[in-house]
């Protein structure tokens, strides 16, 4: 179905975009004539979404709103979106000196850049809720990221007219809710969470109390895998909640972007237990030299430290609204870590099960435990495959429309989460007091 849905989406929002006619047009001389350019927007969804401005064009260089001053009276002010991205900030600033509007120039994925003005708010808000009355656009494609470059070379004062009319014929992030597609994608991708929290919490529950309700300790490799996709999933189910039945625009922008990034190094950090747990498997019978230990942990620990520098990159641009770490390159290094760990999982998730079959010195009972453990990691490394495949596509397709940009983050969310619940499912608790209410309480037909 997903595959679908990005395909009709993205034609429609194609469609959609040569038919907006949202625009800031700039006009300055040239030659001894006037010369025009018109730059497709987007209007900030929170904001004011109905006017029709004119004044002179300033740019502003600065990142702090605070530092605007009598200067941009009657103005429309031009703001670098990177250096600074709370677009309301801005606006309260316009307000205050009497500027008529805010321009956002954004560099980073300009052409997906109607999402931002779609979900951005910097405080708790209800759907479309206005809280601001200052008109903010931000720039939406290469083209008006070009043109708005040639137009601060001007010498000369550039003047603009900038209007809403986006909100009559939708831009290309509006069509996304246009019809059921997306938010049928979306509350798929929540349901599996929701799953995930369910399966999860249960597993914590029946390794962590024995057959006869004694708290008991819950070895090292599960419980890293139960907190980090516990964690993982509620953040998927935060965003994919606020995707499927507030349509993107119930969180503040701040909780947003923790929500849309933060489960990515949780979620390998679960991928490395697994990992460190399959490699105990395979080395159990055989003398482990002290350089392999070395390197193992060396490679243990050079992981760690990208994850726990990735998640405070997240966390810092959530809190002072700026990207502090390149997410090409961030999202390159995932793309790395998944080809070998999907490969290995499949590897040596299968050579663990064909070898317990021939091992009869083993118990019945750990022979199953370890039986599981395998096929399932081995299932994990091809949902891996299949998650590294969406991560391919999502590279050259992302930037074509939102349309292909969410839907291809929800597919490979949803099977990233996916791959989660195998991880969680790898692992068969001892006897649990919570077995035996199973059995007292069969589920009824």
């Amino acid at each position: 179905m997903a595959p679908i849905l990005v395909v009709r989406l993205g034609v429609l929002a194609l469609l959609c975009l040569k038919l907006s006619t949202a625009k800031l047009i700039a006009t300055y001389p040239a030659s001894n004539a006037s010369t025009a350019i018109t730059m497709k927007t987007a209007t900030f969804r929170h904001a004011n979404t109905s006017f029709s401005v004119a004044g002179r064009l300033r740019f502003v260089d600065g990142s702090d709103p605070s530092d605007l001053g009598k200067e941009i009276a009657g103005t429309i002010i031009v703001v670098d979106f990177g250096a600074y991205e709370n677009a309301f900030a801005w606006g309260r600033a316009c307000r205050s000196q009497a500027c008529v509007g805010v321009v956002m120039v954004t560099r980073i994925d300009p052409t997906v850049s109607s999402l931002e003005a779609w979900v951005q708010a910097d405080r708790a808000v209800r759907p479309s809720e206005q809280i601001s009355p200052t008109p903010i656009v931000i720039l939406d494609g290469k083209e008006a990221l070009a043109s708005i470059d040639e137009v601060r070379r001007q010498s000369e004062p550039v003047y603009a007219t900038m209007d809403s009319s986006d909100i009559v014929e939708g831009t290309s992030m509006s069509v996304v809710y246009a019809g059921p597609g997306a938010t049928v994608a979306f509350g798929i991708a929540w349901f599996v969470n929701v799953v995930n929290v369910i399966t999860t919490a249960y597993k914590v529950a029946a390794f962590a109390i024995d057959s006869e309700g004694k708290l008991r300790p819950v070895p090292l490799y599960p419980s890293t895998v139960f907190v980090t996709v516990l964690v993982a999933s509620t953040i998927r189910l935060l965003f994919f909640g606020n995707a499927a039945f507030s349509q993107l625009q119930g969180l503040s922008k701040p909780v947003y972007r923790i929500a849309i990034t933060a489960f990515i190094p949780v979620t390998f950090t679960a991928t490395a237990a697994i990992g460190m747990a399959m490699h105990d498997h395979v080395m159990q019978l055989k003398q482990v030299s002290t350089r392999h230990k070395v390197a193992v942990y060396s490679l243990l620990t050079a992981l760690g430290l990208v994850f726990a520098i990735d998640l405070a990159g997240t966390f810092a641009a959530a809190l002072t609204w700026h990207e502090y770490l390149n997410l090409t390159y961030i999202s390159v290094f995932y793309f790395g870590i998944n080809v070998p760990a999907s490969i290995l999982f499949i590897k040596y998730g299968t050579a663990v099960s064909k070898a317990l079959l021939k091992n009869d010195k083993v118990s019945a009972s750990e022979r199953s435990r370890s039986l599981q453990f395998g096929r399932r990691v081995a299932i994990s490394g091809v949902i891996g495959l299949f998650v590294l495949l969406t991560q391919f596509i999502f590279i050259p397709m992302s930037t074509i429309s939102v349309s292909y940009y969410l839907m291809l983050y929800t597919l490979s969310a949803t099977l990233g989460a996916l791959q989660c619940f195998t991880f969680v499912m790898a692992f068969r608790p001892r006897p649990s007091l919570l077995h035996s209410l199973a059995r007292i309480y069969p589920p009824t037909p």
